[in-house]
């Protein structure tokens, strides 16, 4: 039987990620092959989106661990992406939650983490080093309430899945 967690991310992926990618399809397809480009689109969309939940799924339970105690006010859930973990957190909430309109996200550059590039000896320039970020997630606590409700699950057995 499925966790809340997993039930609730089908639920996103079904009812609202793939509608959006299957509009998108819809908008940018030929009039006289759009059906057959929706459904093909939709179904890579599908395997796709199988295959991120698996990966993501243990950065969803752990964003939405960090955010419980943030539960029932507007404060913001930040997280670094110079930080491995916290970088994958923030690509499932985004994923998940600001994709899907339950979330919003702003980002701040972090100081003394400006582009710079490493150079060889020879004046050869190896790799350029993109300038770290905070991201600052606020969760509209209420809509997902209603949206793990609709998933067959409740916010607090979505909650308590993550925190355990």
């Amino acid at each position: 039987m499925a966790g809340a967690i997993e039930k609730l991310q089908r639920y996103l992926i079904s009812n609202r990620l793939l509608t959006i990618e299957e509009k998108l399809a819809e908008l940018n397809a030929p009039a006289d092959e759009g059906n057959a480009i929706i459904a093909d689109h939709r179904a890579d969309n599908a395997a796709r989106e199988d295959d991120d939940m698996a990966r993501l799924y243990g950065p969803f339970a752990v964003g939405l661990k960090r955010a419980t105690p943030l539960r029932g006010t507007q404060q913001e859930l930040a997280l670094s992406d110079a930080d491995p973990l916290e970088s994958a957190t923030s690509d499932a909430l985004v994923r998940y939650l600001v994709r899907t309109d339950l979330a919003a996200v702003r980002s701040e550059e972090q100081p003394g983490s400006e582009r710079t590039a490493e150079v060889a000896s020879d004046g050869t320039q190896l790799t350029e080093l993109a300038p770290n970020y905070t991201y600052y997630f606020t969760i509209n606590w209420a809509v997902l309430d209603v949206v793990a409700q609709e998933a067959g699950t409740t916010l607090d057995e979505v909650l308590r899945d993550a925190n355990d």
